[in-house]
């Protein structure tokens, strides 16, 4: 609070710097699991971003992801696809289609996916974020171990073993 309180001062309610503090104290009560209070300071974030940097800006993906964790916590799985979906374009545009971290987004929306029920497109997302990381990581890298974990809850889950 310190923190944003001087870059209040100094910078002045619209400038980046002022939103990504109120990012971080989000994630701070999403932490403490005080998630009215996180979500509150994550749209205070919003509604600075994408107005000072634009739409597509890599410094909105956090937010984005971090509202997508709390949708998700909560059950509200196409809130979270809504931000999760936002941050993934986002990653695309910037950093291209076969980027480690557009398959951490893609893991995500697989994992809304697989939450929902909806065993099809899970699947297609964590294939997608496996092939993204076999060609970026290498077949012995942990988060590829971990994506074929996830691979075959799926077709267990669709009864395909």
């Amino acid at each position: 609070m310190k923190s944003l309180s001087i870059r209040l001062s100094a910078l002045g309610k619209n400038h980046p710097d002022v939103a990504t503090s109120y990012n971080k104290i989000g994630v701070l009560y999403h932490g403490m699991d005080n998630k009215d209070i996180a979500l509150e300071y994550y749209t205070k974030s919003l509604s600075i971003k994408p107005n000072e940097l634009g739409e597509n800006n890599s410094d909105l993906i956090p937010t984005y992801n971090n509202i997508g964790n709390l949708c998700n916590t909560e059950g509200n799985h196409d809130k979270a696809l809504e931000y999760y979906t936002k941050s993934i374009l986002i990653r695309i545009k910037t950093l291209g289609e076969n980027h480690p971290d557009v398959a951490t987004s893609c893991n995500k929306i697989g994992d809304v996916y697989k939450a929902k029920g909806d065993h099809d497109n899970a699947l297609k997302c964590f294939m997608k974020t496996l092939s993204i990381r076999l060609k970026t990581l290498g077949e012995n890298h942990p988060d590829v171990n971990h994506t074929f974990d996830k691979v075959g809850h799926v077709y267990n889950a669709k009864g395909d073993r």
